[in-house]
């Protein structure tokens, strides 16, 4: 049987009540529920694991109260198209408040997993053969009563907290949901701490690109001293990593093992740092303009607290940014040709000369009427350079391994399933 995953909406996905519990006052009122702040860390969570996990199905669980309008399962739907765009219709159940959430769960097993902010529910799942986990938010788990369960009843199961990183948490759920590795997760390197690329890469990168050159120069004139070559880059480098790696006597041999105890580093580091390098070297990219991607995607996007470090994944990101500046060069390039040619032939339009006037004068005026179309219909293919140059420029998010944000909010757009006119109060 297929892994089943639920997950509780108020509470777990969403802030439904803050430290001071003002929001009960609220919940009948329109636009409620639309505009709760999701608990952003795991919501981020729950995506990577759909997108990871094919072969898995997810579903929100959430309670509706009788008394409530009618418009609030529509918000809630509405929320969730948002936020977990990648959910159907169909994979989001209500039951009605107060209920056994297992009940309507067909063949129950521990396959099926619910995670819920709320004791009672994860009691009645377990009691049924479930598998529960406590999401614990800013407010439960306090043995105080009222939404973490009865006075002094602590949750003695596993759990999910609201303030770890992404990557965390979906590495936890998987784990804890008994989810099988790929051969694609099998190969990919967590090892670093919360599986985030730490500053200390960016510091690392002209150290290590440093060694790596000393040594592939050094293997090429050895290659060429025995009268053998090599066809590609990437083949010299596989060859330079394994070389440099052996530990000998030999002071060629054996520096990036001692780069690497010196400075304290892991191979998923080593694997990251030497992916740059190669890449680097494989298509002329210079150590200053990989360093500045580097610095964006951790600094600026925080593109690894969500996504796994992997060297396939840093690879994409690597890839995808040379692929974009590459267009953008290539579109300011047809941008500046174009206004220089339009310039010249406006100048034969608005300021002709006697041979331009002689010609349009024995063409009957034909010759200015087809100039000013060309004109027309250049400014319009400039317009629209213009406009890809200036979209792509502000697209910082290429399509990475497990998931693309862009993607995701675009899908948002094209299947609304409820209304949009719902205003924040």
């Amino acid at each position: 049987m297929a892994k089943r995953i639920y997950i509780d909406m108020d509470g777990t996905l969403c802030r439904f009540h803050d430290a001071e519990h003002k929001y009960i006052e609220q919940m009948w009122e329109k636009g409620f529920y639309i505009n709760l702040q999701p608990f952003e860390e795991f919501v981020k969570a729950i995506s990577l694991c759909i997108d990871r996990n094919a072969d898995t199905e997810f579903f929100i669980i959430s309670a509706v109260l009788d008394t409530e309008p009618p418009f609030v399962e529509g918000e809630k739907r509405e929320w969730l198209h948002r936020h977990l765009p990648q959910l159907s219709d169909e994979n989001m159940l209500f039951v009605p408040a107060g209920a056994d959430k297992s009940s309507i769960i067909p063949e129950m097993s521990a396959n099926c997993i619910l995670i819920d902010d709320y004791n009672k529910n994860l009691s009645e799942w377990r009691i049924q053969g479930g598998t529960a986990i406590k999401f614990i938010n800013d407010i439960n788990d306090r043995g105080l009563g009222a939404y973490g369960g009865e006075i002094g009843n602590i949750w003695d199961g596993e759990r999910v907290r609201y303030n770890d990183s992404a990557m965390a948490t979906c590495l936890r759920i998987e784990r804890l949901s008994g989810i099988k590795n790929t051969i694609e997760k099998e190969n990919a390197f967590y090892g670093f701490s919360d599986d985030v690329l730490p500053d200390q890469f960016l510091e690392l990168l002209p150290s290590y690109f440093s060694v790596r050159q000393t040594h592939d120069t050094h293997l090429i004139q050895e290659l060429y001293r025995k009268g053998e070559g090599f066809f590609d880059y990437e083949s010299v480098s596989a060859h330079s990593r394994n070389f440099v790696r052996e530990i000998t006597t030999d002071k060629q041999n054996g520096q990036l093992a001692l780069y690497q105890r010196e400075n304290n580093l892991n191979d998923a580091m080593m694997n990251c740092l030497d992916t740059c390098y190669t890449l680097s070297r494989a298509y002329a990219i210079s150590l200053n303009k990989i360093t500045g991607w580097m610095i964006a995607s951790i600094r600026q996007e925080h593109l690894w607290q969500t996504y796994p470090v992997t060297c396939s994944n840093l690879q994409s990101y690597i890839s995808k940014q040379l692929a974009r500046d590459t267009r953008l060069t290539v579109l300011a390039d047809q941008i500046k040709a174009i206004s220089t040619q339009i310039n010249k032939a406006e100048s034969r339009v608005y300021l002709p000369a006697s041979s331009d006037v002689e010609m349009d004068v024995t063409s009957g005026g034909v010759q200015k009427s087809v100039l000013s179309d060309w004109c027309r219909q250049m400014k319009t293919l400039m317009k629209d350079y213009s406009d890809e140059w200036r979209q792509l420029a502000g697209t910082e998010y290429p399509n990475i391994l497990f998931g693309n944000g862009q993607i995701k909010y675009q899908k948002y757009a094209d299947t609304q399933k409820t209304s949009r006119t719902i205003h924040q109060k």
